[in-house]
Order: structure tokens, then C-alpha cells, then sequence
């Protein structure tokens, strides 16, 4: 991962995968 920025990403896609 370069920057934090893309793990809030990854973050924000398990939750939707979760809702």
C-alpha cells in the first residue's frame, strides 16, 4: 500500500460487502 488513503478503500469496501 503507497499512502493510507487506499486502505480506508479497502475498508470501506468490506463494509459494503457486508450491509
Amino acid at each position: 500500500m503507497q499512502c493510507p488513503c487506499m486502505a480506508s478503500e479497502i475498508k470501506r469496501k468490506d463494509t459494503m460487502q457486508l450491509a
